[in-house]
C-alpha cells in the first residue's frame, strides 16, 4: 500500500510471491515432509526479525556496539535453539521428517543437544547480564525497550513451544505474535514517515 516503498521494490514484490506458491505447490506434490523446511525457514524468519528489532532499539538508545550486537545475536539464537529443542511439537516433528527421509539420530544426540542448547543459553545469558550490568556501572545506555522485547518474546515463545501441547495452536499463536510485531513496527514508522512531510 506504500507508493513509495513499491516503486523501489517493484520486482521483488511482483515477482517473489510469484515463486512461492508454485515452490509450496511442488513440495507438497514431491513429498510434503520438504514442507519442513519451510518451517525451518519461517522460524529462522521469527528469530532474524526479533533480532533486527533489538539492533535498532539499541540504535536509537544510543547503545550501539559491535560486540553488543554480537551478544544480542548470540541471546537470540541460543536462546531460541534452547526453546525449540525443548518443544515436544517441533521435536516430533523434525525427527519424523528426518527419520521418513531415511535419517534418524541416536538418542544420545537428541539429549546432548537438548542439554548443550540449554547450557549455551545459560552461559550467554550470564554474559549478557554481565554485560548489562557493566553497561549499568559505567554509565552507557541501556535499551529499556530492547530488554522488554526480548523478555515477551521469550515468554511467547516458551509459553507457545514448550508449554502448550497442541503444535498446532503453538505456531498460531507464535505467528500472530511475529505479525504483530512487525505491524506495530511497520504502522510506527509509516506514521513517523506521513508527520515528516
Amino acid at each position: 500500500g506504500d507508493p513509495d516503498e513499491f516503486s523501489r521494490n517493484r520486482f521483488q514484490f511482483l515477482a517473489i510471491p510469484l515463486c512461492v506458491a508454485p515452490m509450496v505447490l511442488a513440495l507438497t506434490y514431491f513429498d510434503s515432509r520438504l514442507l519442513t523446511l519451510i518451517f525451518v525457514w519461517d522460524q529462522f524468519h521469527f528469530i532474524r526479525q526479533h533480532y533486527g528489532f533489538m539492533r535498532i532499539y539499541d540504535v536509537k538508545s544510543g547503545a550501539s556496539s559491535d560486540f553488543d550486537a554480537r551478544l544480542d545475536q548470540w541471546l537470540c539464537y541460543s536462546f531460541f535453539a534452547a526453546i525449540l529443542t525443548h518443544s515436544g511439537f517441533y521435536g516430533y516433528m523434525y525427527a519424523d521428517s528426518f527419520y521418513n527421509l531415511g535419517i534418524s539420530f541416536p538418542s544420545w544426540l537428541v539429549v546432548g543437544l537438548e542439554t548443550g542448547s540449554l547450557g549455551l543459553a545459560i552461559l550467554v545469558g550470564i554474559l549478557y547480564l554481565a554485560r548489562l550490568q557493566f553497561r549499568l556501572s559505567s554509565g552507557l545506555p541501556i535499551s529499556k525497550l530492547k530488554l522488554v522485547l526480548f523478555a515477551t518474546s521469550l515468554g511467547v515463545w516458551y509459553y507457545s513451544y514448550v508449554l502448550l501441547s497442541d503444535g498446532y495452536l503453538s505456531y498460531a499463536i507464535s505467528s500472530l505474535f511475529h505479525c504483530l510485531q512487525y505491524d506495530a513496527f511497520a504502522w510506527f514508522y509509516n506514521r513517523a514517515k506521513a508527520r515528516s512531510l
